[in-house]
């Protein structure tokens, strides 16, 4: 093993059966990017809060411990504060994003002022994009190993 191996359930002992929504056989899986955002253009945005709902919990396991709030947490508060809490949620997702690369010892830059900043302006859909990239990237090893 090289230093660029990556077990998320090693980091932090994370047990997925005591995370929110968390199935024990559950692995993130890498999604078509553009397949996801054609389908939340189409259904006029309500396929988008599956796509973050799905991407929180993707990365709470590839983080390595359960995530800041659930997927179905992260809908509700959304839309009760008309997307106020969307912005929190984009820089929460920056951070782990960061974080991910920081142990794979990849460069990384402060992603969570770019999917803050992105969503501020109207553009949460390319903020989800980038993550779904991000995931794709470690589940299909482009980042390195993943089991």
């Amino acid at each position: 093993m090289n230093d660029r191996n990556y077990n998320p359930n090693q980091t932090y002992n994370y047990d997925p059966n005591r995370g929110p929504n968390q199935n024990p056989n559950y692995r993130p899986e890498a999604k078509s990017i553009a397949t996801n955002i054609i389908l939340s253009i189409i259904t006029c945005g309500i396929y988008a809060f599956y796509w973050m709902y799905t991407l929180n919990e993707d990365m709470a396991v590839l983080v390595g411990r359960p995530p800041r709030m659930s997927g179905g947490m992260v809908i509700l508060l959304s839309i009760v504060t008309c997307g106020i809490y969307e912005f929190i949620w984009m820089y929460n997702m920056g951070q782990d994003v960061d974080e991910i690369k920081n142990r794979l010892k990849i460069p990384s830059s402060n992603t969570s002022i770019v999917y803050l900043l992105l969503s501020i302006f109207g553009f949460s859909i390319v903020s989800l994009g980038l993550m779904q990239n991000e995931v794709n990237s470690v589940v299909t090893g482009r980042y390195g190993y993943y089991q």
